[in-house]
């Protein structure tokens, strides 16, 4: 993690803020959790199990004991465990670890949580807990903001360099106003003594860049955290970092499966379809697309502008094919394959609307990569545009592949009459070429197109009249 952080926990290079309470979670965050939305509740209805003792072994075994024997801290650590166990999330957990340091003698009134993610827009998640406020706030980092000087001079930021577990900055002891911008922060709201923590996964199958979690907490008690509330306050964070990671982690492996197999395929696997073989007839739209003279362009430009272009054509499909219910499955080279289900309990509807809804998608794809070749005609950057095939037929929609390398997709002959219709549209210089079966499933959409006359379909046993979007309608 290039560490997450907000005003009151610095940023490392690369996040950007996305700031919002639990009460006011957007529909579309990256990373969606329904339990976002609701407040706080009473902690107590997770219930303590009964304090027994510290743990003698295992992961927690680690952290130091309280020297005064205290109780609290070994059922806060029994609590932390349910909490994790039974899907709590992460601001949930945080409110009620604090709740629980604070009937411990341990007087947090502030506390942050700084969580590595690996997402593909976001670097990391921040969860802010105030006893003044009583709520929890979550902080979404974006991955591509550069923001480095608040984080170089950041408690946190010499964790990272020096490799130390703990830092800690007290009023009238070692606080020197002006070394971290955050804690002078903290001391100007009231805050008298502030700790911070790096605990970091050590192994072989460490996730993202560091894999770590950072927490801080701070306290406007006169005196301070005593020397028995920082032994109760070491012997928590570990078993606190890991049960918020342990409410992360779902969420991240379904953004994680959904970026690369697909919102339904990702879903689908997750719940357990991974057997080789496994798949089911379903009928579909299918959109096949490629770039126009990409071997060209990839021939003629300069080698690290190639991926760019190809994000820049495939983002304005995605986009459009998301938008309008369909989904991607794979990319392959310049090319592009998304459905739209039309049965199979995807709730994607009709025939006649799946067909809709694809052309709807197209007419948005051309007119948003028109928008992107004016801009990069402007900045003297090479365009192009599609090549488009619509077809409709049923298809195999599952696992396919070895044992050990499995591909969730769709196959069958109507893919392979896909890709004849796509390359049709090179054939007859079309942006899009859709075929006789897509205008029997989709009826309503007849209006929206005009002949081509019938064609040969190398590998089709027989011709086909096909169809291209109406000009009159651009």
């Amino acid at each position: 993690m290039r560490v997450p952080a907000c005003k009151s926990l610095p940023r490392a290079r690369g996040t950007r803020r996305r700031s919002e309470s639990t009460n006011s979670r957007k529909g579309s965050e990256p990373m969606d959790d329904s339990q976002d939305t609701a407040p706080i509740p009473d902690t107590a209805q997770i219930p303590d199990p009964t304090p027994a003792g510290p743990p003698e072994s295992g992961p927690l075994a680690c952290c130091p004991r309280p020297r005064d024997g205290s109780a609290e801290v070994p059922g806060l650590l029994r609590w932390l465990a349910e909490a994790a166990e039974t899907g709590t999330s992460e601001e949930h957990i945080l409110a009620g670890a604090c709740d629980r340091l604070r009937r411990a003698a341990v007087p947090v009134d502030r506390a942050f949580a700084g969580i590595e993610l690996i997402h593909p827009l976001l670097d990391g998640q921040l969860y802010r807990w105030d006893s003044r406020e009583g709520t929890v706030s979550r902080h979404d980092l974006d991955r591509f903001d550069d923001d480095q000087a608040e984080w170089e001079v950041s408690p946190l930021a010499q964790l990272h360099e020096t490799g130390s577990p703990e830092l800690r900055r007290r009023v009238g002891t070692n606080y020197v106003e002006g070394e971290f911008p955050v804690v002078d922060e903290a001391v100007a709201d009231g805050v008298r003594d502030y700790v911070a923590f790096m605990l970091r996964r050590q192994g072989p199958h460490i996730l993202g860049e560091n894999d770590m979690t950072f927490l801080t907490f701070a306290t406007r008690a006169a005196d301070g955290f005593s020397e028995a509330a920082l032994d109760r306050l070491r012997a928590s964070v570990a078993a606190i970092s890991g049960a918020m990671r342990l409410a992360t982690g779902p969420r991240m492996t379904y953004a994680l499966m959904e970026t690369y197999l697909g919102r339904n395929a990702g879903r689908r696997v997750l719940r357990g379809g991974i057997v080789r073989g496994a798949a089911e007839e379903i009928q579909a739209v299918l959109w096949l697309s490629d770039l126009h003279g990409f071997t060209k362009i990839a021939d003629e430009v300069d080698p690290d502008q190639v991926v760019p272009l190809l994000n820049a054509y495939a983002e304005a499909q995605v986009a459009a094919v998301e938008r309008y219910g369909g989904e991607v499955l794979k990319f392959m080279g310049d090319g592009l394959l998304a459905i739209f289900p039309i049965d199979g309990g995807t709730g994607a509807g009709d025939a006649d609307r799946a067909c809709a809804a694809a052309l709807d998608a197209a007419e948005d794809t051309f007119a948003t990569i028109g928008e992107l070749n004016r801009a990069r005609d402007r900045r003297g950057e090479v365009t192009t545009t599609l090549y488009l095939g619509l077809h409709v037929g049923r298809v195999y929609y599952g696992n396919i592949g070895s044992p050990e390398r499995l591909d969730f997709t769709v196959v069958g002959p109507a893919v392979n009459e896909a890709s004849r219709i796509a390359d049709m549209a090179k054939a007859v210089d079309k942006d899009a070429v859709v075929s006789s079966a897509f205008v029997d499933a989709g009826p309503g959409s007849r209006d929206r197109l005009v002949s081509l006359g019938r064609h040969a379909l190398r590998g089709v046993r027989r011709p086909q009249e096909l169809f291209t979007l109406d000009p009159k309608l651009d």
